[in-house]
């Protein structure tokens, strides 16, 4: 298995293991000892394929993890979260 591929499913097995996990490029390159321009074209790469998503602050976090992580996720992206959806009176 070449390298690459073998640190493609490190990453993979990484944030499957740790739902919520959120890594911007630099610090994504410090835990798995990658030159920070490879590993930025390993998580865009993960983004293509729809197995990571992107924040606005360039946090990288998994697709799928759990609803309440994505709307975190969403909210400090600037995204409308679901709190600023319900009306007053109401509970999420």
């Amino acid at each position: 298995m070449p390298a690459s591929e073998n640190l493609l499913n490190r990453i993979r097995g990484e944030y499957l293991e740790m739902p919520g996990l959120r890594l911007t490029p630099a610090q994504a390159a410090r835990l798995w000892a990658v030159d920070l321009d490879r590993v930025r074209v390993l998580l865009s790469g993960l983004v293509d394929a729809g197995f990571l998503m992107q924040a606005g602050e360039g946090q990288y976090a998994r697709r799928g993890d759990s609803d309440d992580v994505a709307w975190r996720f969403r909210r400090s992206s600037n995204v409308r979260t679901r709190t600023e959806t319900v009306r007053p009176g109401k509970t999420a």
